[in-house]
């Protein structure tokens, strides 16, 4: 029998999870979009005008930063600093010029800076002047103007995921330990935050923009899907308010569902306008892509 005094086996070194401050953080991959509105040249005026009261607006993922009004002068000169979490390469950022006329606000042009294409400058980082388009992404015959930026990807602490993460979880049990906070709803019906101080149009730019920046991710997604075999799934719930086809004035509802020249289809419901299915379909695929995909449609 051994003694008490035996020399126990060592234990495991503990093991933990890598925090944001465990790399340094010159290592540390970008999740900052920053830029810097330096100033603009060349604006076009409004009729009857011999000068411009000008300023600019940044969007980015519904998140939004104005300038400081510069009134009254052609050559206006911000020098200010703006930034934005940039979690991929595919963060766009819209930079729209205004010029305010009296109480109203007169759209001068507008840029669209990509982190992808920030990406791919030297340091990632650049200073150049970006010619201002109109509200269809194009270049007039006669130039609206230019802005001046210096924009870069680098790393800022406020936007690691990790540290958010920390953050977001410190606060979910403070929550708990309080009384529930109500919180008003001030989207505008389409999942699109409402900005109290913007007008229907730039609502609308600002919406165009969200969907554009969907529209890039979806397009980054599906260019890269590999080829191999895929299974499509199409479940069937209910049908309602059919119309009655019989002279009793019921109906034998059934649906088929065609997917890439496969078709099934589910079971009848006899006699009823409406009816519940609940059936799911699974249509099975061997060696397609990227391009069948794209192509493909459900009926």
């Amino acid at each position: 029998m051994s003694r008490a005094s035996t020399t126990a086996a060592a234990a495991p070194p503990s093991i933990r999870l890598y925090e944001a401050e465990d790399i340094p953080e010159g290592t540390k991959p970008p999740n900052t979009l920053r830029i810097t509105v330096i100033r603009a040249r060349g604006v076009a005026m409004a009729a009857l005008r011999s000068t411009t009261s000008l300023y600019c607006k940044l969007s980015c993922a519904g998140i939004e930063h104005k300038t400081k009004l510069k009134a009254k002068t052609l050559d206006p000169l911000w020098n200010e600093t703006f930034s934005f979490r940039s979690p991929d390469f595919l963060t766009a950022c819209t930079i729209t010029v205004a010029d305010k006329v009296n109480i109203k606000k007169r759209f001068v042009g507008q840029i669209r800076i990509v982190a992808s294409d920030i990406a791919t400058e030297p340091m990632m980082r650049c200073t150049r002047l970006f010619p201002l388009l109109d509200k269809s992404w194009e270049a007039r015959e006669k130039p609206l103007g230019e802005l001046e930026l210096k924009v870069c990807l680098v790393y800022e602490r406020e936007h690691d995921a990790v540290v958010l993460h920390s953050m977001k979880a410190a606060e979910r049990s403070a929550d708990d330990s309080s009384d529930a906070i109500v919180v008003w709803d001030t989207g505008d019906g389409e999942g699109v935050a409402v900005q109290q101080d913007e007008t229907e149009e730039e609502a609308l730019l600002r919406k165009q923009e969200l969907e554009w920046q969907e529209k890039q991710r979806q397009d980054a997604i599906m260019s890269n899907v590999p080829k191999g075999d895929y299974q499509i799934q199409a479940h069937i719930i209910e049908a309602r308010d059919i119309k009655g086809e019989f002279f009793d004035g019921t109906s034998d509802p059934i649906c088929y569902v065609e997917v890439l020249d496969k078709r099934q289809k589910t079971h009848a419901k006899f006699k009823s306008l409406s009816c519940v299915f609940d059936e799911i379909m699974f249509f099975h695929f061997h060696g397609i892509g990227r391009d069948e995909l794209e192509t493909a449609t459900i009926n």
